[in-house]
């Protein structure tokens, strides 16, 4: 069934590229420019530095500060800390990059990893006040954005808690102190094969196959919201079927076809929800780690929904 939907999607596709080749055209070169302008210059200085100070052991040092307040309240390793932030901080899909690069070098449990998927995979702050907040032409504050997006964290963050049975992690238990003593021996490989000349090189290879693959979901998905946003559905139905697409040209269609407050409504749940396009850059890095996208979607729904609570407790 699934295959037989697949094959059926591909081949609508693929008539849609060549009847509506000016349309392709149109999203391509759109996809394009947003991951050349946008995702490029912003993700990939961070990425970078992320796997070399991961690589290094330096990760731990910027997140010591914020580790035991970490450690106490959600029972979260130092890598699961650092793991947390770089994903708040950073923006999709680095929340995730960083979970799977850890769970690779086994400096993080299976548990912990699952839970950090679910609650740090977001949209960075960068995004939310230099491109969203002008898109709702700055008549949105900031602590309200702040608020809606981020704000759903501590009740997702208290699901997820229980649901992976994080309570059950104790700093004290054998299996911990042999996992800290694997992780110690695994850095400090690590820090050894630094030495070599052309492991910096590996780091900058990993990033732009990763950077790659982010460009290819959102020229792809650029192209069907393009197709979407030139159909004649409905004003309000097509701003939800171009930012399911993609969430930022979906943020930019809400912003010029919809009245206000609604288009800050739909604006705000296409950056929390990130999109298709968002989820399968998820899935490329997620790669062989063990982490499953079907509960990675479950959560980004979860979030979405209190997300509209949200905003309809604050904004209406």
């Amino acid at each position: 069934m699934k295959k037989s939907l697949f094959s059926c999607f591909s081949v609508f596709f693929l008539m849609s590229l060549l009847f509506y080749p000016q349309l392709s055209f149109e999203g391509a070169k759109n996809g394009l420019l947003l991951w050349y302008q946008t995702v490029v210059p912003t993700l990939f200085p961070f990425m970078t530095a992320s796997k070399l100070a991961v690589a290094s052991g330096g990760a731990t040092l910027l997140i010591r500060p914020l580790y035991p307040l970490c450690k106490k309240l959600l029972h979260l390793s130092e890598e699961g800390t650092y793991t947390l932030f770089s994903g708040l901080l950073c923006g999709y899909p680095m929340g995730a990059k960083t979970c799977s690069d850890f769970l690779e070098q086994g400096t993080l449990s299976l548990q912990e990893g699952r839970f950090l998927v679910a609650v740090c995979n977001l949209p960075s702050p960068m995004f939310l006040l230099g491109y969203l907040s002008a898109q709702a032409g700055g008549e949105l504050s900031r602590a309200k954005i702040f608020l809606v997006v981020y704000g759903p964290l501590l009740p997702l963050s208290a699901a997820a808690w229980f649901c992976y049975r994080m309570y059950r992690n104790s700093a004290a238990n054998p299996r911990e102190l042999r996992q800290k003593s694997t992780r110690s021996a695994i850095q400090k490989d690590i820090h050894r094969n630094l030495s070599k000349s052309d492991s910096i090189d590996d780091i900058f290879s990993d990033c732009c196959l990763v950077l790659l693959k982010i460009g290819c979901y959102m020229v792809l998905f650029s192209v069907m919201a393009a197709f979407f946003s030139h159909s004649s559905l409905p004003p309000l139905l097509k701003p939800v079927a171009v930012g399911l697409m993609e969430m930022t040209t979906g943020i930019h269609t809400a912003a010029i076809l919809l009245k206000k407050p609604v288009s800050w409504f739909f604006m705000l749940l296409f950056a929390v929800f990130g999109g298709f396009s968002g989820l399968f850059q998820t899935k490329s890095v997620m790669k062989n780690a063990g982490l499953s996208i079907r509960h990675y979607m479950g959560w980004k729904m979860l979030h979405t929904a209190l997300s509209a609570l949200y905003f309809v407790w604050l904004c209406i």
